[in-house]
C-alpha cells in the first residue's frame, strides 16, 4: 500500500477524505480505513506514512495495526521480532548446504 502520491506532503490537511463515523483519513488508505470501520472494526486515526514510513492505524479498542507497503517491507518489520508465532527462532538460520557440509 504505497501512497504513489509524489506531493503527498503537500497540502496533507486539504487531500483528507471523509470515511464511516466521519473520521479523515489520507486518500490513499480511505478504502481500507472504510473497510475495516464497515467490518464492525472501528479506526480513531490512521496515516498513509507519506511514503517515508508504513502506514498506521488507530483502533478504537486501543490496539494500532501497521500496513506495510509490500512483501519486502512487511520481512523487515518481521524480522524486529526475535520469534515466529510458534516460538521458535525467525527467521529460522539458512540450512546448510551440500557444499558447506564437505568443509
Amino acid at each position: 500500500m504505497s501512497c504513489g502520491d509524489a506531493t503527498c506532503n503537500t497540502d496533507r490537511e486539504r487531500k483528507m477524505v471523509a470515511v464511516a463515523g466521519g473520521a479523515f483519513c489520507d486518500p490513499c488508505i480511505a478504502p481500507l480505513i472504510g473497510a475495516l470501520n464497515d467490518g464492525g472494526i472501528k479506526t480513531i486515526a490512521s496515516c498513509c506514512g507519506h511514503g517515508r514510513r508504513p502506514a498506521s492505524v488507530a483502533l478504537a479498542d486501543g490496539r494500532f495495526m501497521i500496513v506495510a507497503r509490500d512483501f519486502a517491507e512487511f520481512q523487515k518489520i518481521s524480522a524486529l521480532f526475535p520469534t515466529d508465532i510458534n516460538g521458535d527462532p525467525f527467521p529460522p538460520p539458512s540450512p546448510i548446504t551440500n557444499a558447506e557440509e564437505k568443509r
